[in-house]
């Protein structure tokens, strides 16, 4: 869509907080109808005999719940180190930034 397409691709700050700003009054319009499908699908998934939708789609792409959480806790246990380090380059750059 277009406003993912500016969020991406555009280096005018103004022009990617337009498209966020956009984005974000999209959310009220379409709410009701995000909520009444994602019942329909969970009670869909329900009459299969899965907890729900997300069950139903993990089960079904043959990666079973339990394996999948496995190997993002392994994924954040192997990469928590490089997230604290990017974090506290975060800070030390906004840091020179107010000095500068």
């Amino acid at each position: 869509n277009e406003l993912a397409k500016i969020l991406v691709e555009s280096h005018c700050s103004d022009e990617v907080r337009a498209a966020w700003e956009a984005g974000k009054q999209i959310g009220p319009h379409v709410a009701d109808l995000v909520r009444d499908t994602a019942r329909v699908r969970n009670l869909g998934a329900r009459q299969l005999g899965f907890a729900n939708y997300q069950q139903l789609m993990l089960e079904s792409s043959e990666i079973p719940p339990a394996r999948l959480f496995q190997i993002l806790d392994d994924l954040e246990r192997l990469t928590e180190s490089y997230w604290t380090a990017g974090t506290a380059l975060t800070a030390q750059i906004g840091e020179v930034r107010e000095l500068g």
